[in-house]
């Protein structure tokens, strides 16, 4: 009987680590875009027109959709592929986006997330470093 017990204990315990929930990433949820600086040729280009876009990742898949208005012009903006996040690197698949120079495309990042920021820096090259010229977006949680 003591056997069977411990078996039984045994079958439990496995049972309930199974079940225990993986911690999700940080980075998962909606996020909403709240400014940008492009950067080019040493020229700065702070984008803080009246934005409403949302970038969403879930299960290692991300995407964004809006639109960034800026006086009477209106630009729709769009995109979704996959993702990998290791610690601060992040690298976007882009399978669809609204400028097709990225489609098809991986894009490295350095991506910093404090409490409801995220802070996305990029272009970076093979060893993650940013050049001199870089662009950042900035987003809120949703």
């Amino acid at each position: 009987m003591n056997r069977f017990i411990s078996y039984l204990a045994m079958i439990m315990l496995l049972i309930l680590c199974s079940c225990a929930q993986e911690k999700k990433p940080p980075i998962e949820g909606a996020w909403k875009w709240v400014y940008a600086e492009y950067r080019l040729d040493n020229v700065e280009a702070p984008v803080q027109d009246d934005a409403d876009i949302i970038k969403f990742w879930t299960g290692g898949h991300f995407s964004f959709i809006g639109q960034l208005k800026s006086g009477s012009e209106i630009e729709d903006r769009y995109g979704w592929g996959t993702y990998e996040l290791n610690g601060n690197r992040y690298v976007e698949h882009v399978k669809f986006h609204y400028d097709e120079v990225y489609q098809g495309e991986s894009v490295r990042m350095i991506l910093q997330i404090r409490n409801d920021t995220l802070i996305q820096k990029w272009p970076v090259d093979e060893n993650w470093v940013l050049p001199d010229n870089y662009n950042f977006e900035k987003y809120v949680r949703r």
